[in-house]
């Protein structure tokens, strides 16, 4: 017997049919924007400095440490 329902799986067929025409146009600009300020620092001279600066090692998920 068929349910007439929408089920999980329907569910997220029929938003990933809706979300497909923009994400990539989405995925695109985020990796064309990436690319121009990869060579924005690296024309800047910031290149390896600056990324080496943001590389920080990401909080825990617990709550219990405490981080600075």
């Amino acid at each position: 017997m068929t349910s007439k329902e929408p089920t999980f799986w329907s569910t997220i067929a029929l938003y990933c049919r809706e979300l497909a025409p923009i994400s990539g146009p989405l995925l695109d600009s985020i990796g064309r924007s990436a690319a121009a300020i990869d060579r924005a620092m690296s024309q800047s001279g910031l290149g390896n400095s600056a990324m080496a600066l943001e590389r920080r090692p990401l909080p825990p998920e617990s709550d219990e440490t405490e981080w600075p």
